[in-house]
C-alpha cells in the first residue's frame, strides 16, 4: 500500500515521516506552488463573514483531501495482486481554527471512516492551530442572491441526466424554490451546467432558482490521478456549507439506484473500482458526521434511489422537457470530451448507462447519436478496457433480467450491507433492490430486441465492425481481442505471486466439437475430452438453434439438469461434478498456456431451476475440426491483439 504524508498549509513535517511527502497550500508562498484553488460564485465575502470556524475548517479539509486524491496515483486499471497498489494510505497534518473540536476523541476517526468507505483508501489526521481566516483563501463573486430569496431545499447539481431530472421535479412538479450547488471541475462542465440552468429557468419562471458554482482545483500543477473518489465528500460539504447560509438541513442528491448501489460488473472489479458516490451507507454516514460538525440533525438524501436510469429519463419527458436531454452531460472523461467539442465519449460506464437509459425510456428521438463519439451498438471500440466494459455491462444487465431474488442476494452479498441504510425492513429492502435491478436489466435487453428487430440481421452482421457491441454479443463475426484482468479468485489462488501477468483471451471464443468420441477444440489451442466434451456436445442443440434463429443471447434456451443428466446417462449430482470439472479444466488450461483468466460462465452457463446452456457468445469454428489434434502457437502482434497460428 502506498503511504503518503500530506502537509497542508504551514504544517511542518516531523522526524520519522515517510519519504513520500506531498505539500498542499491555498497560498502562493515563496518556493511553493499554489496547489489548491477555491472559488465561489454568487456567495459574497459578506455572507461568509459569519461562517463558523468549524465549517470553514471542514471546507478546507475537504478541499485538501480532494486535491491530495488527484496528486497521488493509484495502480493501473487492471489492478495487479488483488489491488495491492490501488489502495493508498494518507496521513494528513493540517491547521484548523476550531482545534478543540477537531481534537476531540473520535472526531478524526469518524471523518476517516466516511472517507475510507467512499474511496477505499486509508486516512489519518493530525490537527494543529491555524493562524489565518477563511476569507484569505476563498475567492468570491459579487453577485450574491437577492435579500428576499429563501430556498426550500438544496440540490447537488452536476449537469447530468439524474440531477437535471431532480431539479425539474422540484421546480415543475413540486413547485419548490431551489438552491443548486455545483462543483465546476472544468470550463466544459461549468459551461454545460450554466447553459442547462438557463434553459431550466426559462421553464420555471414562477419559482425561484439560485445556482452556486464552486471551483476547487489543483492550481497550476496538473493532476495525476483522475478517479477522484473523494469528490463526493467535497461535493456534499459544499452543499452543507451553502445550505447553512439559508438554514437548510437536508442535502439532496439525485442518482438512480442502480448506479448508487453500483454492483461490480465482473469479478475483477474490486473495492473502490466500484464507486460509492451516492451509496446509501456513504450518504448516511456523511449526514451523521455533518450533524456532529454543526451540532444539529443533517440528512444527505437520494431522491431517485428506487428509480432506474430509464425511469429518470422518463421523468424529464413526462415534465415536457425532453429537449433538455441532449443538453445534459454525463461522461466521466471530461478532458477528452473537451477535445471532442463537448461530445460524450460513448465508451465509459456513465455513457453506456446514459444511452441505454435514453433508449429504454423510448426517448432516443430527443438525443441524436452525434452526441456520442462512439455509437452505442454499432460503433467500433478499442480492444481492451472499452470492449470489456461494454460487454460486462450488458452481460450483467442480462443476468439481472432473469435472476431469481434468492440467487440475486446470494450472488451479491454486499446488498446485505446496503439494506440497513434504506429505512425499510431488511426483507422488503432486498425485495425492492432485486426488483430495481430486474427492471434495469430488462430495459437493457429490450433495447437489443428492438434493434435486432429492425432490418435483416444477416445483412446487418456483414457490415458491423468486429469490435462493436452488437458484434461482440451476437458472436457471429466479432473478433475483438480483449484484455482480461485476472479474476479475484485466480489472484487469490496465485498466493500473491508478483510475477503474475495479465493474459489475453481472443473474443469471441471459437470452438468446435468432433464426432464421437467427442473432443472439444477451442480456437486458442485448448481442448476438452471425455465427460466434459460429451457435456458440451449435448448442449449443442440449443446453441445451434439460437444461432440459426439469430436470437439475442438472453433468448437462448437452457436444458434442464434432469434432462441433460439423462442424456449423458449420469445422475444429477454427477452432472454437477462434470460441470465443475469442465470449468476448472478450462481455467487451468487458459492460465497455464496463456496466463489468462476465463470466468465460469464463459463456456457453460447455468441458472438454478432453468438448467444449463452454452454461452451464446461462443462462435462455432468448423476450421478447428481440420486441426483436431494440432498444437497451437500464440504470438502477439505489435498492436497488442493476439493472433493464433495453428501448426499443421
Amino acid at each position: 500500500m502506498r503511504e503518503v504524508q500530506v502537509l497542508c498549509g504551514d504544517a511542518a513535517g516531523q522526524p520519522g515521516d515517510p519519504e513520500e511527502v506531498l505539500r498542499l497550500d491555498h497560498y502562493a508562498r515563496e518556493g511553493r506552488p499554489e496547489r489548491v484553488t477555491l472559488t465561489v460564485e454568487r456567495i459574497t465575502a459578506k455572507m461568509v463573514a459569519g461562517l463558523p470556524d468549524r465549517l470553514a475548517d471542514l471546507l478546507e479539509i475537504a478541499s485538501y483531501v480532494y486535491c491530495a486524491d488527484q496528486f497521488v496515483t493509484r495502480d493501473t486499471d487492471v489492478m495487479t495482486n488483488m489491488g495491492e497498489r490501488w489502495q493508498r494510505k494518507f496521513r494528513f497534518r493540517m491547521p484548523v481554527r476550531d482545534l478543540l473540536f477537531w481534537t476531540q476523541p473520535g472526531v478524526s476517526d469518524r471523518l476517516a471512516e466516511v472517507l475510507e468507505f467512499l474511496s477505499g483508501d486509508r486516512f489519518g489526521f493530525e490537527f494543529q492551530a491555524a493562524g489565518y481566516e477563511v476569507q484569505q483563501f476563498m475567492q468570491f463573486g459579487d453577485d450574491g442572491p437577492e435579500v428576499k430569496f429563501q430556498p426550500d431545499e438544496v440540490i447537488m447539481f452536476s449537469g447530468g441526466l439524474d440531477s437535471c431530472a431532480g431539479v425539474l421535479d422540484a421546480l415543475l412538479a413540486r413547485r419548490r424554490n431551489v438552491l443548486l450547488v455545483s462543483h465546476q471541475s472544468s470550463p466544459l462542465v461549468a459551461s454545460v451546467q450554466n447553459k442547462l440552468i438557463n434553459a431550466i429557468r426559462s421553464r420555471a419562471a414562477d419559482v425561484q432558482l439560485l445556482h452556486v458554482g464552486v471551483t476547487v482545483n489543483t492550481g497550476p500543477s496538473p493532476a495525476k490521478e483522475y478517479t477522484q473518489r473523494t469528490r463526493a465528500f467535497l461535493f456534499a460539504t459544499l452543499g452543507l456549507v451553502v445550505g447553512q447560509f439559508f438554514g437548510l438541513k437536508d442535502i439532496n442528491f439525485f442518482e438512480n439506484g442502480v448506479v448508487s448501489v453500483n454492483l461490480p460488473l465482473a469479478e475483477h472489479v474490486l473495492g473502490t473500482r466500484a464507486t460509492r458516490t451516492t451509496h446509501p451507507r456513504f450518504l448516511h454516514e456523511c449526514g451523521a458526521f455533518f450533524g456532529l460538525v454543526v451540532n444539529q440533525g443533517i440528512r444527505v438524501k437520494n431522491g431517485f434511489f428506487w428509480n432506474t436510469k430509464a425511469d429518470v429519463v422518463r421523468k424529464i419527458f413526462d415534465l415536457g422537457c425532453g429537449e433538455l436531454i441532449p443538453q445534459t452531460f454525463s461522461c466521466t472523461r471530461v478532458r477528452p470530451a473537451t477535445g471532442l467539442s463537448g461530445r460524450h465519449c460513448g465508451v465509459c460506464s456513465q455513457c453506456l448507462d446514459r444511452r441505454f437509459g435514453v433508449l429504454s425510456a423510448k426517448c432516443g428521438t430527443f438525443e441524436p447519436m452525434s452526441v456520442y463519439a462512439v455509437d452505442l451498438l454499432r460503433g467500433e471500440r478499442k480492444a481492451g478496457r472499452d470492449t470489456v466494459m461494454a460487454e460486462s455491462y450488458v452481460l450483467a444487465a442480462s443476468r439481472y433480467a432473469h435472476i431469481s431474488a434468492d440467487q440475486f442476494i446470494t450472488d451479491h452479498g454486499e446488498l446485505l450491507r446496503v439494506a440497513p441504510y434504506l429505512e425499510l425492513p431488511t426483507k422488503e429492502a432486498l425485495r425492492r433492490l432485486h426488483e430495481l435491478h430486474v427492471r434495469h436489466g430488462s430495459g437493457v435487453i429490450e433495447v437489443f430486441r428492438t434493434e435486432l428487430a429492425r432490418g435483416d440481421p444477416i445483412e446487418e452482421r456483414r457490415h458491423l465492425p468486429p469490435s462493436c457491441l452488437l458484434s461482440i454479443l451476437m458472436s457471429s463475426t466479432g473478433a475483438a481481442a480483449t484484455i482480461e484482468p485476472t479474476s479475484a479468485s485466480a489472484q487469490a489462488s496465485s498466493r500473491g505471486d508478483r510475477s503474475a501477468a495479465f493474459g489475453i483471451v481472443e473474443r469471441p471464443i471459437g470452438f468446435a466439437v468432433t464426432p464421437a468420441p467427442h473432443r472439444v477444440i477451442f480456437r486458442n489451442g485448448i481442448a476438452l475430452s471425455r465427460k466434459p466434451a460429451a457435456l458440451i456436445a449435448a448442449l449443442l442443440i440449443e446453441f445451434r438453434e439460437g444461432q440459426a434463429r439469430f436470437l439475442p443471447p438472453a433468448d437462448y434456451r437452457y436444458r434442464r439438469s434432469t434432462t441433460l443428466a439423462g442424456d449423458l446417462g449420469i445422475s444429477d449430482e454427477h452432472l454437477r461434478r462434470v460441470v465443475l470439472r469442465s470449468r476448472r479444466e478450462l481455467r487451468r488450461q487458459y492460465q497455464d498456456k496463456h496466463g489468462a483468466s476465463v470466468a465460469d460462465d464463459d463456456v457453460i452457463q447455468n441458472i438454478p431451476r432453468r438448467g444449463y446452456r452454452l454461452n451464446p457468445r461462443l462462435v462455432w469454428n468448423a476450421e478447428l475440426l481440420d486441426h483436431g489434434a494440432a498444437a497451437a502457437e500464440v504470438t502477439d502482434s505489435p498492436t497488442g491483439v493476439t493472433h493464433l497460428h495453428l501448426k499443421h
